[in-house]
């Protein structure tokens, strides 16, 4: 893993100054035409390498400032391979910062993968900007977590689950949570962009605390995903 210094810097702008060096990600995905446009969809990252399973990635151990990992990787060709938790435990455990890429969506099973070690979530169906937003900001060291998981994060709070929230990071955690974009935000309240993101910035760092000491327990406690609760299907 790359010193993340100099993208932490950037990744505070609003955008990739130009001339600026994109952080080096590696992907693993199982699905070869996932693999095989993900570099040209993504133009603003450096894609060193691709691979459809994790063990190979670390056979291989790129030099990367992140690695990009979907959930589901096995399938009926390598039907027994890392996924899930299991693979971003075996990722982090190497001190990769970990940004996840997945259609998966149920914030318990999203809460339960960054608790197992990853940095950040951004999903296939997002804008492949905003996803380049979560992977260089995940590459930069920063701690990303997907507009579902803004919700649970405000839920968090509600229930002093996450301590020391200002007023001003509330507020913008509110609204992300209901939607707003970082320029409605930011002009909403006469702040920039950047000013707008630092505030979310210090709440999900918060929720990223929660997460790393929270047992699966409080986490389903929470979630109302207890068996007998509410959410339990």
């Amino acid at each position: 893993m790359t010193d993340g210094t100099d993208l932490a810097a950037r990744a505070e702008a609003d955008d990739n100054s130009a001339g600026a060096v994109p952080p080096r990600v590696a992907l693993v995905d199982d699905l070869h035409v996932v693999r095989a446009g993900f570099a040209a969809t993504h133009p603003r990252l450096e894609v060193v390498a691709t691979y459809p399973t994790v063990e190979q990635f670390l056979r291989d151990a790129p030099e990367v400032d992140a690695v990009v990992s979907d959930l589901k990787l096995a399938n009926t060709t390598d039907p027994v391979v890392l996924q899930g938790r299991r693979a971003i435990r075996a990722l982090a455990g190497e001190g990769l910062r970990v940004c996840i890429y997945t259609e998966e969506s149920r914030p318990f099973v999203l809460a339960q993968c960054l608790r197992a070690g990853a940095s950040g979530i951004t999903h296939k169906y997002d804008d492949p900007e905003v996803s380049t937003d979560a992977i260089t900001r995940v590459a930069a060291g920063q701690f990303v977590i997907t507009p579902g998981l803004v919700g649970v994060a405000e839920v968090l709070q509600r229930h002093g689950q996450l301590p020391e929230v200002t007023d001003k990071q509330l507020e913008v955690l509110r609204e992300r949570a209901r939607g707003l974009s970082w320029q409605q935000i930011a002009g909403k309240h006469y702040i920039t962009v950047a000013s707008a993101r630092n505030r979310m910035d210090a709440v999900t760092e918060k929720f990223a605390g929660y997460l790393r000491n929270a047992s699966p327990a409080d986490i389903e406690r929470e979630f109302g995903l207890r068996p007998g609760d509410l959410l339990d299907e």
